[in-house]
């Protein structure tokens, strides 16, 4: 058997802070390869609460949303790049929106913990009507990154 070839990363993964030239894969940035995760019915994801859509904003020019101010990781949201995001008003609420994350920036706030993500995401059908998986307790805010 001929083994594959790397998901080339080009589409997945565009950002201010680096671009990725077309003969890179994501197993060479250290991320998981999104083409074999979705053959093996494995793919990271996300569930937040965004209460009223806080933070959640559409960029007119490519029509992609921006979802952020997200006390993630930067491990994590690497991870999460050609997963899904999930946005709920409550834990126990089916989510109202998502989509496929293509990538993230950093932000830094004047907070306890300043380090903040946001994610640019193509919302998809398939993430709207979604359970809350992952973290459960009563102060979670996040999920932690989940299979899908």
């Amino acid at each position: 058997m001929r083994p594959r070839k790397p998901l080339i990363a080009q589409r997945l993964l565009s950002t201010s802070r680096f671009r990725i030239r077309a003969h890179q894969s994501l197993e060479s940035l250290g991320l998981p390869s999104y083409q074999q995760d979705v053959e093996d019915g494995r793919m990271s994801s996300i569930h937040l609460l965004c209460r009223g859509s806080l933070n959640l904003h559409r960029e007119p020019s490519s029509g992609d949303y921006e979802s952020g101010n997200w006390d993630v990781s930067e491990t994590e949201a690497k991870e999460l790049i050609g997963g899904m995001i999930y946005l709920h008003e409550t834990k126990s609420k089916r989510s109202y929106f998502g989509g496929k994350i293509n990538s993230f920036r950093t932000l830094v706030i004047d907070a306890p913990r300043p380090n903040r993500i946001v994610f640019r995401l193509t919302p998809l059908r398939e993430g709207k009507g979604v359970e809350w998986k992952g973290a459960g307790h009563g102060m979670a805010s996040k999920s932690g990154v989940v299979g899908t």
